[in-house]
């Protein structure tokens, strides 16, 4: 289970580390930054229909998965 820790008040930072084969699945739009060995790919998570009720939702067709083993910076 990739562990994770929110620091901040205002301004909250999340950091991920991801091991060996894991995964954490993020919405487009939010902030970023990974290490180099982290794979980043755009994938219709659940399939065409669920992408297309995301997408009516006001959420994103796509979400981005990242794969470990690494670390993620978000704001």
């Amino acid at each position: 289970m990739p562990s994770y820790e929110i620091k901040g008040g205002d301004m909250q930072v999340l950091r991920s580390a991801l091991g060996q084969a894991e995964r954490v699945y993020v919405e487009g739009g939010h902030l970023l930054t990974k290490e180099p060995q982290l794979r980043l790919e755009a994938t219709m998570r659940g399939g065409l229909l669920r992408s297309l009720g995301r997408s009516l939702t006001g959420g994103s067709f796509r979400v981005l998965e990242l794969k470990g083993p690494g670390s993620i910076f978000g704001i």
